[in-house]
């Protein structure tokens, strides 16, 4: 877990509690909790009778090997780690087993170094569905639903297990009236015991209790850790620091006549301007503007990588104590050109982190008298931004920002359809095949400029054994007889629906060193290999036209200017495809090592390397989400990086680069408990107790407000009538109103509380009922006596809530206070 926190209280109503907390989400604030316990006096181990296993086994009603049990558990959709695989042998006797541990021949980390190690505590929880397997007739298979462990009464653990003593465990189930003989998921509690053979108990769990979650629930919360997807958005420039004071600098624009009236802005400001050409230099100068790459003549690659040789030369005449200013034209037309030098530039900054090197793109509506005090601004205040939009009388700054699901187009890859992948036959390539066939894509040429290695073998006789017809295709993508023919022979037997553009290579060094044909090498598969394929394509009606870009373009890597400046070209390319009417989409992936063999990032002093800027590697399940995310929500862009901001900007050490990652990485805020406010438990409650009861109802409904302020962090207007989910609360923060609630009333209140009374009024109406019940007059003493009570009281169970609907906080909360209701 990340950033996790320890924590432990007394409470005022006497009880302590320990508590564990990870900070998912620190923008937000946001915390996971994940466990939370109450400490009580120990039970004498006399209470945990020990079974002799010699007797049991003789008596047992099944037997069960450890591979039967594990195998049974893969096809139910657990898979568990050799190190997680713990039981050797299962007996079972009614509503009892007996369990014989084992630690396994393979493991991870030496068990010595925990007091219990984590796989056998997670094979002791496993001991409680031992009773579902192997029982005649039954089918297993994966489940759309997994029972996870989530609560037990009371757990004791005198000691660490002595190493190389055996260990038995002991089984307890209570099983639910409603469930099947075997259904694992009706077991209602269960008590486990191990052992050592003759006595003493190493763990004891009583009422341990497990509960169903749908699986895309879990996965979902997996992933609920941190950020994977993100795009650039602009934001607003804060206003000038009070204070700053402008001094005259010496600005040398290049290329003024594509700005003409740049150097007048800048003059009567009180600058001293310098007007010079593409091949002059001014080594005097506090600001180099370059506006010669404002209007490209062309979107082609070649007229890319033309500029990006042109800014080449100029920056290595230039010291790199100049700041130095390159203005571009927003807009698809000159797309390619600009994000090109923008990737050339974002290397460059990460190589030479002293240079300051600033990214100016004139939107429309632009005016030279905003540029003008733009540029002296940043000169003012030493550059602490690298990205600037300038429209109509406005600054904006480059952020980038996390993409939830659903920020884009609906769509999806056809499954009646032919897919093409160009470097299909390396790492990444053979990791894509396989998404697309579990997409339902049913034929896939795998281009490549050699022929299949063992792995590439290995996947195209997976994918064939699936029903997925494989073309392996050889040629060049720079060359465009190549694609050509490339394009009809995916289109042989179905239409081509999906093309996807891995093909490239790098050519890495210093930018110092870097040559002319190291640019063109890296050009010419990344985005002359793009435009060959998009001139072919223009006849095929595509649902998808994916570009694999690199994320080297936007954080920045060193030593790779040549590549990122390719890889921006294809970022570019795909808005001016996109602008055309086709469904063209560029990811910037960050490190990802495929499964099948390593890619580019799979040598450890690579991901050593990535993990000092920040980033780590993406696993091929975190892909191919990304990928569908990418592709079926029509995004034109989508950076898709495992991202650590706050070790990027420490990495940074200063540099205004970082500023792109603000608001990402934020002061982490110290989690805060109900008690925070000095108020002690069940304070309301006692103000309550103490009014007339015209008054309760008010007061009632003021605190309830004041909490959904508080709860939603600003002082807004809050409607009695309108639903919390309309007024802004989020599920954390529901479950957050309900507890600041159970502290304030001294009450354990059920974790859909405000889901079941969703608005002011109707839940200050029902924790008025809870509280202070109506007074139900003189009991008739002639009468007789209902030992249930009246039958307008009978407590009538609460509606069954879909836990598909509910987070995983919610779950959690909600199988504690089932919990609690049972003691």
């Amino acid at each position: 877990m990340d950033d996790p926190y320890f924590g432990g209280a007394v409470q005022d109503h006497g009880a302590h509690t320990v508590s564990v907390q990870s900070l998912v989400a620190p923008d937000e604030g946001r915390w996971q909790e994940h466990l939370a316990a109450r400490i009580v006096p120990p039970v004498p181990s006399a209470s945990w009778p020990v079974p002799d296993p010699g007797t049991f086994i003789g008596r047992a009603e099944r037997h069960l090997s450890g591979d039967d049990f594990y195998r049974h558990l893969w096809t139910l959709g657990y898979h568990l780690g050799p190190s997680f695989r713990w039981i050797r042998d299962v007996w079972i006797l009614g509503d009892e087993a007996l369990i014989r541990y084992a630690e396994p021949a393979e493991m991870n980390e030496n068990p010595a170094s925990y007091e219990i190690h984590p796989g056998l505590l997670d094979s002791v929880l496993q001991s409680a569905v031992t009773f579902a397997v192997g029982l005649p007739g039954e089918d297993a298979t994966e489940q759309t639903a997994l029972g996870i462990p989530f609560a037990a009464a009371r757990l004791a653990f005198p000691g660490r297990p002595v190493p190389g003593r055996e260990l038995w465990g002991h089984v307890r189930a209570t099983r639910r009236h409603d469930g099947g003989a075997g259904d694992l998921l009706h077991i209602e509690a269960a008590d486990l015991h191990v052992f050592y053979p003759g006595g003493g108990t190493v763990l004891a769990v009583e009422g341990f209790r497990f509960r169903q979650a749908p699986r895309a629930l879990l996965q979902r919360s997996l992933r609920e850790g941190g950020d994977l997807a993100y795009a650039l958005s602009w934001v607003e420039q804060e206003p000038a620091a009070e204070g700053t004071v402008t001094r005259m600098w010496r600005i040398a624009v290049v290329g003024a006549d594509h700005v003409p009236g740049l150097p007048e802005e800048l003059e009567s400001l009180g600058h001293q301007v310098t007007v010079m050409g593409a091949d002059d230099h001014d080594g005097a100068a506090d600001l180099i503007v370059d506006t010669s790459f404002r209007a490209p003549d062309g979107t082609a690659p070649d007229d890319a990588l033309a500029a990006v040789l042109a800014l080449t030369e100029r920056l290595r005449a230039v010291p790199r104590h100049i700041p130095y200013a390159v203005l571009c034209a927003d807009g698809a037309h000159a797309a390619p050109v600009r994000e090109s030098l923008y990737g050339l530039l974002a290397a460059l900054e990460a190589e030479q982190p002293d240079r300051r090197l600033l990214r100016v793109t004139l939107a429309e509506g632009w005016d030279d008298a905003t540029v003008a005090e733009a540029l002296v601004r940043s000169l003012d205040e030493d550059v602490p931004e690298t990205r600037l939009k300038i429209g109509a009388g406005e600054v904006r700054t480059a952020r980038l920002r996390p993409v939830d699901r659903g920020d884009g187009d609906s769509a999806r890859v056809s499954g009646d359809g032919a897919a093409l992948i160009t470097g299909g036959l390396g790492a990444l390539g053979l990791s894509v095949a396989g998404f697309l066939a579990r997409r339902g894509v049913r034929s896939i040429a795998l281009m490549g400029r050699s022929a299949p290695d063992e792995a590439a073998r290995k996947v195209i006789d997976e994918l064939t054994a699936r029903g997925v017809r494989v073309h392996v295709l050889r040629g060049d993508v720079s060359e465009p007889q190549a694609c050509r023919r490339a394009v009809a022979e995916a289109a042989r037997d179905l239409p081509l629906r999906a093309v996807l553009h891995l093909a490239g290579v790098n050519d890495d060094n210093a930018f110092d060193n870097l040559t002319t044909a190291s640019f063109e090498k890296v050009f010419a598969a990344k985005a002359h290999g793009a435009a060959n394929l998009a001139a072919e394509l223009r006849d095929h009606e595509l649902d998808a036209f994916v570009l694999f870009s690199s994320a080297s373009g936007v954080l920045g890597t060193a030593g790779q200017a040549n590549y990122a400046a390719a890889n921006g070209c294809l970022d570019g390319m795909a808005e001016s495809l996109r602008a055309a009417g086709v469904r063209a989409t560029s990811i910037d992936w960050g490190a990802w090592v495929p499964q099948a063999k390593g890619g580019m990032a799979a040598s450890a002093a690579t991901r050593r390397a990535i993990e000092r800027m920040g980033v780590r590697a993406l696993s091929d399940d975190e892909a191919e989400e990304l990928l569908q995310q990418a592709v079926e929500e029509g995004h034109t862009r989508l950076v898709a990086v495992a991202l650590d901001p706050e070790r990027y900007i420490e990495n940074a050490a200063g540099h205004p680069r970082a500023a792109l990652l603000a608001g990402l990485a934020v002061p982490r805020p110290r989690r805060t408990t109900p008690e925070a406010d000095g108020r002690p438990r069940g304070w309301l409650a006692g103000v309550l107790a103490g009014m007339d009861p015209a008054d309760r109802d008010d007061r009632l409904r003021d605190t309830l407000r004041d909490m959904v302020g508080d709860v939603l962090g600003a002082a807004v207007l809050i409607d009695d009538d309108l639903g919390f989910g309309d007024i802004g609360l989020d599920s954390i923060m529901v479950i957050d109103l309900r507890t600041r609630l159970s502290h304030a009333l001294g009450e354990d209140l059920p974790a859909t509380v405000a889901l079941d009374h969703p608005t002011v009024g109707q839940l200050s109406a029902h924790l008025a009922e809870l509280l202070l019940p109506a007074d139900p007059g003189p009991a008739d003493e002639n009468g007789p006596v209902d030992e249930n009570g009246p039958a307008d009281q009978v407590a009538t169970p609460p509606a069954e809530i879909d836990p598909a609907d509910l987070s995983l906080d919610e779950l959690i909360q909600a199988v504690r206070t089932d919990l609690a209701s049972k003691r």
